[in-house]
């Protein structure tokens, strides 16, 4: 199953195989944590990593608008991961997919990560720190970071990441880490979309519900009760 249906807060939203998140009605795509630019700043640390994977994630963001005909573009903060410099390849390659979508609405917040080149992103986006779509509150931090807010907090349906959500799979005795969408009762956290980014595991109660992003599609993950635990990162 390549996408997946998620009732929220009344509306009908789709989890999507590529890590994104569409609103039909709306004719949105909202993704996080894209960490442009992560590869080369390794590279300076002297971090041996693959060259290419930001252009590869935008051609996965490229699909995911057009097969959802997306007239909006909502990224919920670090869309860049750290500082480069001015001729970094990430550049180029953000500035072909803005110029290769000419029509559609960019709007960035600003996450921790974005701090380190603001610039590239106000050049050919939006920047808002949050973003208030009813019935939704869009944020790139969780509403709490002990992810179990109030359902009746006034504040809307909050949709975030940051957090780079991971579920944990056994299969015939081997471990799988996949990134997943996690549903609370008032909140959604999003998969982190870059592809060089790493995670860590939720702490699931019985009322969430996970969605783990494998290669071969979507796989909702059977409910299981768990004390909730505090996350930080």
């Amino acid at each position: 199953m390549m996408q997946m249906r998620l009732d929220l807060a009344g509306e009908h939203m789709l989890a999507l195989q590529c890590r994104a998140l569409a609103w039909p009605a709306r004719r949105v795509l909202l993704i996080s944590d894209l960490h442009m630019g992560k590869a080369q700043v390794f590279r300076q640390a002297g971090v041996a990593m693959p060259e290419g994977s930001d252009a590869r994630d935008l051609e996965r963001l490229a699909a995911a608008i057009e097969a959802h005909r997306c007239d909006r573009l909502i990224l919920l903060g670090d869309t860049v991961h750290g500082a480069t410099t001015l001729d970094a390849p990430w550049r180029s390659v953000w500035q072909s997919f803005v110029s290769r979508h000419a029509q559609l609405d960019i709007v960035a917040l600003v996450g921790n990560h974005d701090r380190h080149d603001r610039h590239a992103l106000a050049a050919t986006a939006t920047l808002v720190d949050q973003l208030d779509l009813q019935p939704f509150r869009l944020r790139h931090f969780p509403s709490v970071l002990n992810l179990r807010p109030q359902a009746s907090n006034g504040s809307g349906f909050v949709i975030a990441g940051h957090l780079h959500p991971l579920v944990e799979l056994v299969d015939s005795g081997r471990i799988h880490r996949l990134p997943c969408f996690w549903a609370q009762p008032s909140q959604l956290v999003l998969p982190a979309f870059g592809s060089t980014t790493r995670g860590q595991p939720v702490a699931r109660v019985e009322d969430d519900r996970v969605v783990a992003v494998t290669p071969a599609g979507l796989l909702e993950v059977p409910r299981r009760a768990g004390p909730p635990r505090r996350v930080n990162r």
